[in-house]
């Protein structure tokens, strides 16, 4: 789901449909237990609410996954929190 939202957005496709597949990514990914999967997942439409100028929604859908990854300094962990410090 989630690369399917970036290729929406990659070929002018509409910003609500790829939200939609970011959403039903995070989704997904929480019920399979992928945690990995969901934090991508959450930094692509907080990337997309940021672009549409809506901060306090950018954040708030990746202020809960970053707090699991806290103690973690993986790639996508490190640039998460990057991401967060930027809508706050």
């Amino acid at each position: 789901y989630r690369r399917r939202g970036e290729l929406l957005l990659a070929t002018g496709g509409r910003a609500d449909a790829a939200a939609a597949s970011f959403r039903d990514a995070i989704a997904c990914a929480r019920g399979q237990g992928a945690s990995s999967l969901e934090l991508r997942s959450a930094m692509s439409l907080a990337r997309l609410h940021r672009k549409a100028g809506e901060t306090t929604l950018a954040a708030t859908v990746l202020q809960p996954v970053c707090e699991r990854f806290a103690n973690v300094d993986t790639m996508d962990a490190v640039e998460a929190r990057t991401l967060l410090g930027t809508l706050r």
